[in-house]
């Protein structure tokens, strides 16, 4: 059995409200509510609100074979396409796809990590693109991958996010 989950509060701290007697948090994804008439994301009864909470599964031959998810807020969509591709088109492990330096559109500029090629970033930079240093990693994520053939599991955790992949 294979299981993929993402857990997120939203934010810091979430709603930073704990259940009495468990120090358990409530997300707050109710922020992501609009009041704007017309919004794609207004708020009315039984609306649910825009997230990303996308957690991901890996199938082959009919076989689901692998868990993962990227978490970054906007960024899980394009992290989740950026570390199956370093996976499945470039050969790489799991935790050499999740270690790789981060680059992402963000309102008009290229967030980039700071340890990103720095000839690629001047090069960027010289075609006129905008070049932005978050004071963040550019998200986090954890992967778990069953080699079928040979038996085994093989798991990564990313250093950008308090973390674990692990089997049981």
């Amino acid at each position: 059995m294979i299981i993929s989950f993402i857990n997120s509060l939203f934010d810091q701290f979430g709603s930073s409200i704990t259940v009495p007697k468990t120090g358990i948090l409530l997300h707050c994804r109710g922020k992501s509510f609009s009041l704007k008439a017309g919004h794609p994301n207004q708020i009315y009864p039984r609306k649910r609100p825009l997230h990303t909470i996308i957690p991901g599964m890996i199938g082959q031959n009919q076989n689901i074979v692998g868990s993962f998810g990227v978490m970054g807020g906007h960024y899980q969509a394009a992290g989740h396409a950026f570390i199956l591709s370093q996976i499945l088109d470039f050969c790489l492990s799991p935790q050499c796809a999740l270690d790789l330096p981060r680059i992402y559109p963000n309102n008009g500029t290229l967030d980039i990590e700071g340890n990103f090629d720095l000839d690629l970033i001047e090069e960027l930079k010289n075609k006129g693109h905008k070049v932005n240093y978050p004071a963040l990693p550019i998200g986090g994520g954890q992967i778990i991958i069953n080699d079928i053939d040979n038996g085994i599991s093989i798991g990564a955790s990313d250093w950008r996010k308090d973390g674990i992949a692990l089997g049981l």
